[in-house]
């Protein structure tokens, strides 16, 4: 009888100290907030796909981070992936990414602050291509507390893209 009541014990214990441990994560960390189009990976990862979007000619479009991802109070390693897709004449897209120190919570971002970020070689964060490409870039310090994307096309075409940007925070 004792034996038992000691095993019993000793089990909870257990239990109790695994169920301490684990990391359950907040709600945003979770994925579970009212914008469906959040996706984690873990409680560290977070993963944004902007909707596909066309560029006619000299024209441009800024993306900027949803609001559930701003601000960035962490360090994190930034993955911004373009895919462009030739519709007619030749495919000419800029992309830069941008950075602001300063904060943000609305609607309305910052007009003052914004300054390119640096890549992964220490070089401005940007890339331009006059064919249909996928291209990465790759950020490993995001110490701005918001970012946007600058699309910019230019000469004669029609080309629609895809952004999608992967934030992983460093421990």
């Amino acid at each position: 009888m004792k034996n038992k009541i000691l095993f019993g014990l000793f089990a909870l214990i257990i239990t109790a100290a695994a169920l301490s441990s684990f990391d359950w994560g907040t709600e945003v960390e979770r994925g579970t907030t009212e914008y469906g189009e959040f996706q984690t990976s873990g409680t560290s990862i977070y993963e944004h796909t902007w909707t596909r979007d066309t560029i006619t000619n000299a024209n441009n479009d800024t993306l900027y981070l949803p609001a559930r991802l701003r601000p960035v109070n962490s360090d994190f390693i930034l993955s911004y992936t373009i895919s462009r897709t030739s519709i007619s004449g030749t495919a000419n897209i800029a992309v830069k990414v941008e950075e602001t120190g300063y904060n943000y919570t609305g609607s309305t971002p910052p007009t003052a602050g914004w300054v390119t970020s640096f890549n992964n070689l220490g070089a401005a964060a940007d890339t331009d291509a006059t064919t249909a490409t996928e291209e990465a870039i790759r950020i490993p310090n995001a110490y701005g507390k918001a970012y946007r994307v600058i699309v910019d096309g230019s000469g004669t075409q029609s080309t629609s893209y895809v952004v999608r940007l992967v934030m992983k925070k460093k421990s």
